[in-house]
C-alpha cells in the first residue's frame, strides 16, 4: 500500500510538473542518495527515471540557451512598409450553400 501511495505521488508530481512547464529544481525527498537503500526497487527506479529526466531538462534548457541568440541573428525581420502579394494559404468553404 505504501508502495502504491508512493509510485501516485510521484507519477502525479511529475505530470503536474510537465503540464505546467515548469521543472523542478530538486529530486523529490524519496530520491535523495541516503533514502534509497530504503525504498522498494520500482521506487528506485522511478526515482533514476527522474534523475535522467532532470538531467536532460538541464542540458535542453542550456542548449536552448546557447543556440537562441545564434537563431535571433539569422532571422530577417519583416519589411513592414510592403504588404506581402504572395499566397500562404487558401480558405476553403465546406457545406451547403446558403
Amino acid at each position: 500500500m505504501k508502495c502504491n501511495t508512493a509510485m501516485l505521488v510521484i507519477v502525479s508530481l511529475t505530470t503536474l510538473a510537465v503540464l505546467s512547464g515548469q521543472a523542478l529544481a530538486m529530486l523529490p525527498v524519496q530520491c535523495n542518495p541516503g533514502l534509497l537503500d530504503d525504498v522498494p526497487p520500482r521506487i528506485r527506479k522511478v526515482c533514476a527515471a527522474l534523475s535522467t529526466i532532470y538531467e536532460l531538462g538541464t542540458a535542453m534548457e542550456s542548449y536552448i540557451d546557447d543556440k537562441v541568440p545564434v537563431l535571433h541573428e539569422n532571422i530577417p525581420l519583416p519589411d513592414s512598409g510592403v504588404k506581402r502579394q504572395d499566397v500562404d494559404h487558401i480558405f476553403l468553404r465546406f457545406g451547403r450553400r446558403r
